[in-house]
């Protein structure tokens, strides 16, 4: 029996569980902004506290791309029941091993290179990349009660962390806690992991349908990730931490959209009928609302928060914040919309969104970083993002029309 939210009952379920998952996400990012990287800038002052948020930054491209990737090729795919296990794990350590040569080739460009940075952030991205893959659990059987905990797993999990990093002095160990934690309880109560190394007739599919997913969704993150990465290499570290302050609360809902995406693709795999111009009206309304209402709370937070939390800095950053919370939130709302590209539209058209994007953003980031310094980056990130959401908002509109149409029936003979 298909799940149908039109239903007032189902639309109640839909409610309840919309708040369990924002929820635990509200936790786990606030434990990471207002905990673990205020106790780590502490410990380690703002310059290095910027080298390491550009490793967490590269860390985060290649364990969030890869899982989320293979997650969402699990939760959107129409042969999901026809495969196995090892049909994503396999592809999930396949991603892995590229992503240690890949970290250590960039610990070397940024002079970071040590057996211990090698050793650690390589153990932090092999396990937080199964943990991105891992909440599709919670998805698929929609038991959001369980994904509140997991999050809260992971946010307790940091919290003991810090508490570790004063006896094994390395940061890395300060979020290795929290993701092991999360990892351990869905390989105790779920499925996803039983069996983890049997493989089915639709393995190839899976494969290519992940590593389609992948590239948009490295591209996704390398944009989400970039102010660290090209602030780092065309300004200073010390540029770094500033937007890093500057965008704290806009960063904060940035990075809900992404397990907040799984909750929607998760309602929408459950639909029987391809949407309608009148849904995707009041859908795109609805994230206009919801980002309007985000950028007047960080507005009025933004201040005081970091007036809170890093006193010595406020003065440096407060001329770019608007700026780096338009950024944010434009970013968030077209993450929002793209859920309808990802669901209903073939793999490709998500890529070549995310691709133009990427150019029109590094280009546009790195003059603005070269001519205007911090405040130019400031203003091309926000620029950049908003043309991001626009391309995704029109693209939407292509669905019911049937250009490139995701239609189940036909995926098989035409998208893999």
């Amino acid at each position: 029996m298909e799940y149908d939210l039109n239903e007032k009952e189902g639309k109640k379920k839909a409610l309840f569980n919309l708040i369990f998952s924002v929820a635990g996400i509200a936790v786990f990012n606030a434990i990471i902004q207002f905990v673990l990287y205020p106790f780590l800038n502490k410990q380690v002052g703002d310059a290095t506290f910027g080298v390491i948020l550009t490793m967490i930054s590269l860390m985060s491209v290649i364990s969030s791309s890869a899982g989320a990737a293979v997650n969402n090729a699990r939760m959107v795919a129409p042969f999901e029941n026809k495969s196995k296990n090892g049909d994503y794990n396999l592809i999930l350590l396949f991603f892995n091993l590229i992503g240690i040569a890949v970290i250590i080739i960039f610990l070397r460009i940024i002079k970071q290179l040590s057996w211990y940075n090698v050793l650690f952030l390589n153990l932090l991205m092999f396990v937080t990349t199964y943990r991105y893959y891992s909440d599709c659990e919670f998805r698929k059987s929609l038991k959001f009660s369980s994904f509140f905990i997991y999050y809260l797993l992971i946010g307790i999990g940091y919290i003991l962390g810090c508490l570790l990093y004063k006896i094994i002095p390395y940061w890395q160990i300060s979020m290795l806690i929290g993701e092991v934690l999360a990892l351990g309880f869905v390989m105790i109560r779920g499925t996803i992991y039983k069996k983890p190394l049997a493989t089915s007739s639709v393995r190839n599919k899976v494969w290519l349908l992940s590593i389609s997913l992948l590239i948009g969704e490295v591209i996704n993150n390398l944009v989400l990730n970039s102010d660290r990465i090209l602030l780092y290499l065309f300004v200073s570290d010390e540029a770094v931490t500033k937007y890093y302050i500057a965008s704290l609360v806009g960063k904060i809902v940035a990075l809900v959209t992404v397990p907040l995406n799984g909750v929607i693709i998760g309602y929408l795999s459950r639909q029987t009928k391809t949407p309608g111009k009148k849904f995707i009206l009041i859908y795109l309304a609805g994230v206009l609302v919801l980002g309007l209402l985000a950028f007047l709370g960080c507005l009025i937070f933004s201040p005081l928060i970091i007036k809170l939390l890093y006193p010595n800095s406020y003065e440096d950053v407060k001329s770019i914040m608007i700026l780096a919370i338009l950024a944010q939130i434009a970013f968030f709302s077209s993450n929002l919309a793209m859920s309808l590209v990802i669901k209903y539209m073939r793999s490709s058209v998500q890529l070549i969104i995310n691709i133009i994007h990427l150019i029109i953003f590094v280009v546009i980031s790195i003059l603005g970083a070269y001519f205007g310094g911090l405040e130019g980056f400031a203003i091309a990130a926000m620029i950049g993002n908003i043309i991001r959401f626009l391309m995704v908002a029109v693209t939407t509109f292509f669905i019911k029309s049937g250009i490139d149409l995701y239609k189940i029936e036909e995926i098989d003979n035409k998208n893999l």
